[in-house]
């Protein structure tokens, strides 16, 4: 499966458990899968769909893993059956 799949399935099994840490600060994977969910939903809220381009300019940061993970994330599937969107970032 893909790292969203797995993310979701550890957020469904084991919600409290930490699944990122960058200094002091982390997320479990409940925050992880959330927060990546949401992003995603914003993104097709602005029009981004299957094929786009995707920018990420963040440092190192439990952010950045947020932003990769949502653009990642499945949306609505397209006429073909796929439902993740392909992203590449550049």
């Amino acid at each position: 499966g893909c790292i969203h799949e797995w993310i979701t399935a550890q957020a469904e099994g084991t919600p409290e458990a930490v699944a990122v840490v960058f200094g002091k600060d982390s997320l479990t994977y409940r925050q992880l899968d959330r927060q990546a969910n949401g992003l995603a939903s914003r993104l097709l809220e602005q029009g981004v769909g299957l094929e786009m381009r995707v920018g990420i300019a963040l440092e190192r940061s439990l952010e950045m893993v947020v932003a990769l993970l949502g653009v990642m994330t499945p949306t609505t599937p397209d006429a073909s059956g796929n439902t993740s969107l392909t992203v590449k970032l550049s």
